[in-house]
């Protein structure tokens, strides 16, 4: 009986674990993650894109998007992430004292998304990030420009849960 209950937890309670993958914005020195400019002065303009391999994620359990933001201190409107061309959430823009000053536009905010796993498929995935338009924009000057660094994906990946008993 005891080997019964005890394959029983592990089937049905242990049956996946927790992963993440660093996705890249930009490439520093010694490989670490730099932040891209998205925006009118954004290398890919308006928008940034960025590829990502996920082998083993379950598509039928929700992610969490973590990532850190500046500069999105004056936009009219929250900046859309896409995932393969669906969306999946808005950044939050910020104000913390006096809009866009100089000590607030250089100061990193965390963020995170949850996100249903059947937005990523296993293999290949491009997530968008999206400009946010401002009140005072102009055809010089369409968006209020941000910074987007250190973008982390946990999600859930199987076991089998032959390997465990």
């Amino acid at each position: 009986m005891r080997e019964y209950i005890g394959s029983f937890f592990w089937r049905f309670f242990m049956p996946f674990v927790q992963d993440f993958i660093v996705i890249p914005t930009g490439t520093g020195q010694g490989g670490f993650s730099r932040s891209a400019r998205v925006g009118d002065s954004s290398p890919g303009f308006p928008e940034v894109n960025t590829n990502v391999t996920i082998n083993d994620i379950r598509t039928d359990q929700f992610s969490v998007l973590h990532f850190e933001v500046r500069g999105l201190t004056v936009a009219n409107e929250n900046p859309r992430i896409e995932v393969n061309g669906n969306f999946v959430g808005r950044i939050s823009r910020y104000a913390m004292g006096s809009k866009g000053s100089d000590g607030e536009s250089r100061f990193w905010m965390h963020q995170s998304l949850v996100i249903a796993g059947n937005r990523f498929r296993r293999g290949n995935n491009t997530i968008t990030i999206r400009p946010a338009g401002w009140a005072d924009s102009n055809s010089n000057d369409r968006f209020d420009d941000f910074d987007i660094r250190n973008m982390v994906l946990f999600y859930k990946t199987n076991i089998g849960a032959t390997q465990l008993t």
